[in-house]
């Protein structure tokens, strides 16, 4: 069996999760205008993602409003069909049409989602690892200290 370690290229943000119910809201609305601006369908489903994994969405949904723009590797159509936590990590499920070049973009961008959660805590996006357990999740050591005292 092979191992492959990967990393992303560009890195996930860190600490920049919203401190608050209101700017959750306003961020993950802010996100979805966004992506509704842009043509992407199925917006709704990433309205309640984990808050430590915000900063990852609104960098994801803003690379695919961004590719919507780009003539040469617009996909036709983008529909996001739904988004969850999944093993510890974020995961985007998305139909996308095009030319290959496109679709291929809209996968890295997925990809790149995914495999940056690895390494952001779900709950405030501080740096975290994946943790094993009852459930797989991906917590900082403070998000893992308050979860044993006050589960």
């Amino acid at each position: 069996m092979v191992s492959v370690n990967m990393s992303p290229v560009f890195p996930a943000p860190t600490g920049s999760a919203p401190r608050s119910g209101m700017e959750y809201q306003r961020r993950v609305e802010a996100m979805t205008s966004l992506a509704d601006g842009a043509g992407i369908l199925g917006s709704e489903s990433i309205r309640h993602i984990p808050n430590g994994w915000v900063p990852l969405m609104e960098r994801a949904i803003s690379g695919l409003s961004a590719l919507m723009t780009r003539p040469e590797d617009r996909p036709v159509a983008i529909n996001i069909l739904q988004t969850k936590e999944k093993f510890g990590t974020l995961r985007l499920y998305a139909e996308r049409t095009g030319s290959r070049n496109a679709r291929a973009c809209v996968t890295q961008i997925l990809f790149w989602a995914e495999i940056c959660s690895a390494t952001r805590c779900m709950l405030n996006g501080e740096p975290g690892t994946l943790r094993h357990g009852d459930w797989v999740l991906t917590l900082s050591d403070d998000a893992v200290r308050l979860r044993k005292t006050d589960p």
